[in-house]
């Protein structure tokens, strides 16, 4: 997704949540501690892409320097992989 694309998504997702909050009638102090809660498991959703992304780069490290024919393959598989992606 590009970041317009993202940035759209992410309006869209506010205005629902804006709007449930003025049709259900939901007190300040309800809405209030929701954006807390909903900031807080964003942060942890965040941070666990980021691990995601490191623990993937290291296995991809791991697997690029392996000589064995396993690795060989991975490796073969890898490059197949990333030329779909750059075809489409």
């Amino acid at each position: 997704m590009k970041n317009q694309e993202i940035e759209e998504k992410a309006r869209e997702l506010a205005d629902m949540v804006g709007s449930v909050a003025v049709d259900e009638n939901l007190p300040l102090e309800v809405i209030e501690m929701t954006a807390d809660i909903l900031k807080e498991d964003c942060e942890q959703i965040r941070q666990a892409a980021v691990d995601i992304a490191e623990e993937e780069r290291a296995i991809r490290l791991e697997y690029s320097t392996d000589t064995t024919k396993g690795g060989a393959a991975w490796r073969a598989a890898e490059q197949r992989s990333t030329q779909r992606y750059t075809e489409t």
